[in-house]
């Protein structure tokens, strides 16, 4: 995710855009602490995974942006962000239901403060 969040960044031609994927990024990195932490809370594995759907995405996009001309590079990339959003929302609110089940306070207040992120963008 770091890594396409990265290369959205270089790609970006709208300063704003750009200066947009550096904030995500920097505040993905943040989320990641805090499933890291909510996973070790938990007494889990906080080994990182890749995620087929993300890939997906990041596949999709690179293939896009091999047939484009660059004036539309900027809005595939805006596409290609939004798609992942409304992923990782679905996700934290999956995430959130278990850990609330669990009874893991702790981690539902982590995994809120992602979400609460995501819903931003």
């Amino acid at each position: 995710m770091l890594n396409m969040l990265r290369m959205m960044e270089d790609k970006a031609q709208m300063p704003v855009l750009r200066q947009g994927f550096g904030r995500h990024r920097e505040e993905t990195e943040e989320q990641i602490r805090n499933i890291e932490k909510a996973i070790r809370s938990i007494g889990g594995d906080s080994t990182a995974h890749q995620d087929p759907v993300i890939d997906g995405i990041a596949e999709q996009a690179e293939k896009m942006l091999g047939r484009i001309d660059d004036t539309m590079i900027d809005n595939v990339l805006a596409s290609g962000a939004a798609d992942t959003e409304h992923h990782e929302i679905a996700c934290y609110e999956g995430l959130i239901a278990i850990a609330d089940a669990m009874g893991a306070d702790d981690v539902v207040d982590l995994l809120k403060e992602n979400l609460k992120q995501e819903e931003k963008h």
